[in-house]
């Protein structure tokens, strides 16, 4: 009989509990459906952002015929536009870890939307340069803040996350150029102001989700900073030497990006006059090739990001880099079957680092996480776009079949990897980045 008095005095203590528990996991499910909505509309800004960036490089033949430009002004508006988009970012990454204020995100789109609208109706080559310049503003403004706010969604899929936005950007790309094709050369030059209707659409839509997020007490401005250390303790000494160990990870992390993307470049904007040359397929051939390499890229983002949440982020850039350097060896010497199986391979390998290289840098230096978006989206931008023009220069001079035999042992770079520390961001003395 006491037994069930007990029980019967502890029953309200149980259910005030169950109900405790049952609203605190209703809070964390409807918090974990606000994070992700906002990055899937991150990633579709992204995929907005990078269709526009792509479609003005695919433009470049179609304002060449049409104003009778020489290929030093071609060369010139590609100058300005790598410039901008690529030198700027880091600048405005500062900007936003200074104001951490999420307007900046569509200021950029809203650049980059008068600058799409611009291009497709500027009478002359000067409004075409300022055109393709707002554009590139625009584009340098969107990443390190669009990418900031990814961070601060992150929750426990870090990876995944990111790489979902990585994943916006990449289809983006690849889309863009079958836009061009289908429209613009059909309709001439008028024909990309189409593409301003989905930056404007998502620029709204992320207006007013990011709205709602503010207005439910969803941080999209605040990002945590770390207490000045003392000098002179011990803990201002452990301090130190953790920053000195984060610039050497943060300099081994941007030697892989830069023979990433160099070698990519050579993938991206020679590999069908590769297969034309070597193989002698035709040009409509020779671009399924590409775009089959192009999703591959997209596949292993996200598949880096599902990876490395699982079994962490240096390991899955060690992992990534051990697997291209093979398959990239190797490729010059396949016929066409092993050219084909080997470039998809190679994408889905060397795709998977990125987002893995951007959440160890950001975990590197929390408190700059727009500025390490900055540095490293834009270094990206400029080095592939660099590397192209040599790459081309190469090809010019020797032959693309043997620049490719050449530009296969890249990837043996990216073994500086090894170099990283395992656990540089788990549970230490946190100074102020």
């Amino acid at each position: 009989m006491r037994v069930i008095q007990r029980l019967c005095l502890l029953l309200p203590v149980r259910n005030e509990f169950m109900e405790i528990l049952s609203k605190q996991l209703t809070r964390s499910a409807t918090s974990a459906t606000r994070q992700g909505v906002t990055v899937v509309t991150l990633a579709a800004a992204h995929f907005a952002n990078d269709a526009v960036q792509s479609a003005i490089v695919a433009l470049y033949p179609v304002i060449r015929m049409e104003f009778g430009l020489s290929f030093t002004k071609i060369g010139l508006l590609a100058f300005i536009y790598q410039v901008l988009s690529s030198v700027c970012q880091p600048l405005i990454g500062w900007l936003a870890d200074r104001y951490r204020h999420a307007g900046l995100l569509i200021i950029g789109m809203l650049i980059t939307f008068v600058g799409v609208v611009a291009l497709s109706f500027a009478p002359n080559y000067v409004l075409v340069v300022t055109a393709v310049a707002l554009a590139g503003i625009g584009s340098a403004a969107f990443h390190p803040e669009s990418s900031r706010l990814v961070r601060l969604n992150y929750g426990v899929r870090k990876g995944l996350f990111q790489a979902i936005y990585q994943v916006g950007g990449n289809l983006g790309t690849a889309a863009a150029p079958l836009f061009v094709a289908g429209v613009v050369l059909v309709y001439g030059r008028h024909g990309v102001a189409w593409l301003a209707a989905p930056v404007f659409f998502v620029m709204l839509f992320l207006v007013v989700v990011l709205d709602l997020h503010r207005r439910r007490g969803v941080g999209t401005s605040a990002q945590p900073a770390f207490p000045r250390v003392q000098a002179g303790t011990q803990r201002a000494s452990l301090a130190n030497g953790l920053s000195s160990k984060r610039r050497r990870a943060l300099f081994v992390l941007l030697m892989i990006v830069c023979v990433k993307y160099i070698y990519m470049a050579s993938l991206n904007a020679y590999y069908v006059f590769y297969l034309m040359q070597r193989f002698h397929l035709s040009l409509g051939t020779a671009q399924v090739h590409l775009t089959g390499f192009l999703l591959a890229l997209g596949v292993g983002t996200l598949a880096g990001g599902l990876i490395s949440d699982r079994f962490g982020r240096c390991n899955m850039i060690v992992m990534s880099m051990l697997a291209t350097c093979p398959l990239s060896i190797a490729l010059p010497y396949a016929g066409i079957e092993g050219t084909t199986v080997l470039t998809i391979l190679i994408g889905l390998s060397i795709a998977s680092t990125f987002s893995s290289i951007v959440v160890y840098a950001q975990d590197l230096y929390p408190a700059r996480a727009g500025l390490i978006s900055g540095i490293f989206f834009g270094l990206a931008a400029g080095v592939a776009g660099t590397a192209a023009a040599v790459i081309g220069a190469g090809s010019d001079s020797f032959g693309v079949v043997a620049v490719f035999h050449v530009c296969s042992f890249l990837p043996c770079l990216g073994l500086v990897a090894r170099l990283l520390p395992k656990d540089l961001t788990g549970k230490m003395v946190q100074p102020r980045a």
